[in-house]
């Protein structure tokens, strides 16, 4: 939620780099008289009386010097073109400066108000939530003639663990009762005793869960629970009687698994009890682990039917509802301070860019005179050039040199660009001004929606189960 903010305070690029500096290094005028071989040139054409007195025109070495030095010249010139496009865009951001941090700050604004409408309108949806639940625990109250808290019991997860461990504990003891009656042993005893306790405990916790109905104001469920809990009684006795017949067949002569079952039901039907003190244990142990899977089904919600549900929905709303405000809290102070943190960052890089500004302004008034400076550099070397060729020309001449071996060589001059007059620039303090304004609205913002939270939570929190606790 919080990346737009990195997203709107990223620093823009500084420009294009240049590629050339200006103005360039001077030209060595030295190595270019040797690369041109200018005085044995001079001398060489100085013995035939070239260039001839009336020539107008440059010879080739003349104008060979002249290309040398114009090429200079006009690398010269192109990075001044380079270096004013540049220097003119940065000064330029002068002017944008002022624009681009009130923008940024806007935004910020903006950005920020639009968080807290969000996590408002998060926080409100879970309070319309917890409200609801807690008109459907009040209706269900109403409807049931409860004036008390829901008991809290352990739940269907400790249920569980505990009907395993019975499970288990009563497979293994009935185990032992089952070894000397299966062929294979102890562990064949536990396998069918494993079965006979599955069978106890799931119906006993049935049976514990349906029996609750006879606390139900409605007669018929009232009713409903006392039936289950006789056939409940029933099928305990009737079935922990059956088992230890079934043991106790599988110890005679000649006794069959497939068999054994058919023979025990036909004792019951003879009305023979078990005969061994093993079968009343196991009988007895049946019966036990019933009884105790049947409390733990009875105590593992409240006694009153579907009330314990309603209450843990809405304690679970009160708790995601808490868990929202205080996560709407965090999360909008974090914002906040991000937020002021990246605007002063904002605000530091705006000043960097005016100060680049600044200097690219500076450099821009100083160019005209470089550039004058540098064009009169190139004919003084374009002069200095000739002159060696010239010289050593005339001291082996017989005849006299052309007219313009006398004059000054110079370039033909160029219209000089116009240099762009640099943009007012708002002041480093009008910038801090912008960025503290922005700041202090977002601060305000800030205490503004951490109060709207707690009105929404409420005094003392949206929910009565604060003041409820579990009798």
């Amino acid at each position: 939620m919080r990346g737009w903010f990195r997203r709107l305070f990223r620093a823009k690029r500084a420009g294009p780099a240049l590629q050339a500096a200006f103005p360039p290094s001077p030209l060595d005028t030295a190595s270019v008289a040797a690369d041109l071989d200018l005085a044995k040139s001079g001398a060489l054409r100085g013995q035939r009386n070239l260039p001839r007195a009336d020539e107008a025109r440059l010879d080739e070495h003349e104008q060979a010097i002249v290309d040398r030095v114009s090429e200079h010249r006009q690398e010269g010139l192109d990075a001044f073109s380079n270096h004013l496009r540049v220097y003119a865009g940065r000064a330029e951001r002068a002017s944008v400066i002022d624009t681009n941090i009130r923008d940024v700050a806007s935004k910020a604004e903006t950005n920020f108000q639009n968080h807290i409408s969000s996590l408002a309108g998060d926080l409100e949806n879970h309070r319309d939530h917890l409200k609801e639940c807690e008109m459907e625990v009040d209706q269900f109250r109403l409807d049931n003639r409860l004036d008390r808290t829901a008991f809290q019991g352990g739940g269907l997860a400790q249920w569980a663990a505990i009907s395993l461990i019975i499970v288990l504990v009563e497979s293994a003891l009935n185990g032992v009762f089952f070894a000397n009656a299966h062929e294979m042993g102890i562990a064949g005893g536990v396998a069918i005793a494993l079965g006979i306790s599955v069978v106890n405990v799931g119906a006993a916790s049935v049976f514990g869960l349906v029996i609750r109905n006879f606390n139900h104001i409605h007669l018929w469920r009232k009713f409903t629970g006392f039936i289950v809990f006789g056939l409940s009684v029933i099928f305990a006795l009737s079935f922990n009687f059956f088992v230890a017949n079934f043991r106790d067949a599988m110890t005679r002569p000649d006794a069959n698994w497939d068999l054994a079952a058919g023979q025990a039901i036909d004792d019951i039907a003879a009305g023979r009890f078990p005969e061994s003190i093993d079968a009343w244990l196991l009988a007895m142990l049946g019966l036990l682990a019933t009884i105790l899977a049947g409390w733990k089904a009875w105590g593992a919600d409240d006694p009153y039917p579907g009330y314990g549900r309603v209450w843990r929905k809405r304690q679970d709303a009160r708790d995601a509802f808490n868990d929202e405000f205080a996560n709407a809290n965090d999360t909008l102070t974090e914002t906040r301070d991000e937020a002021s943190r990246e605007l002063r960052e904002a605000l530091g890089g705006a000043q960097r860019r005016m100060a680049d500004a600044a200097r690219a302004a500076q450099e821009l008034a100083s160019f005209p005179d470089r550039r004058s400076r540098f064009l009169d550099e190139c004919d003084r070397q374009a002069n200095a050039l000739l002159a060696i060729y010239r010289e050593a020309n005339r001291r082996r001449r017989t005849s006299s040199p052309p007219e313009r071996f006398d004059r000054e060589f110079g370039f033909p001059p160029d219209t000089p660009p116009s240099i762009p007059e640099p943009p007012k620039a708002a002041s480093p303090e009008r910038l801090g001004a912008i960025v503290n304004h922005a700041l202090e609205r977002i601060h305000d913002s800030c205490r503004k929606g951490l109060s709207s939270f707690a009105a929404i939570r409420g005094p003392g929190g949206s929910s009565r189960l604060d003041d409820e606790a579990p009798r």
